[in-house]
């Protein structure tokens, strides 16, 4: 017997088994410029410098379940430290570990030849 399974893996190396998502930079700044994000992550946040740049990235985290099965999409976010120097900006589509808020952004070089469209917030 042969079982087959299916798993989604970005540019072949972000497993999305492992917690990697395409997701969209909604908003980079400091700490104190994330507002209600700033929970979102706060082992990193807590040893930050008050120099150290932030980017909440929304993510689509699949369809309602249950009674609204299809009422359309769940946004989420989560907040990631940018490395010194980082050039990514607001609009930026990035792979991101939403298991762990550690791991640096990843660009999204191609995606099928499409563009990103995450429904808006």
């Amino acid at each position: 017997m042969t079982l087959a399974g299916c798993t989604t893996i970005y540019e072949g190396k972000y497993a999305y088994d492992e917690g990697w998502r395409v997701g969209e930079i909604e908003k980079v700044g400091a700490p104190a410029d994330l507002g209600r994000f700033v929970a979102l992550c706060q082992q990193g946040v807590g040893q930050s410098s008050a120099s150290q740049l932030f980017a909440v990235v929304r993510f689509d985290f699949g369809t309602m379940a249950g009674k609204y099965m299809h009422s359309g999409r769940k946004l989420r976010h989560v907040v990631v430290p940018l490395p010194a120097g980082s050039t990514l900006r607001k609009d930026t589509p990035v792979y991101v570990n939403i298991h762990d808020c550690e791991q640096p952004l990843v660009p999204v070089a191609q995606l099928d030849s499409q563009p990103l469209q995450l429904p808006r917030a």
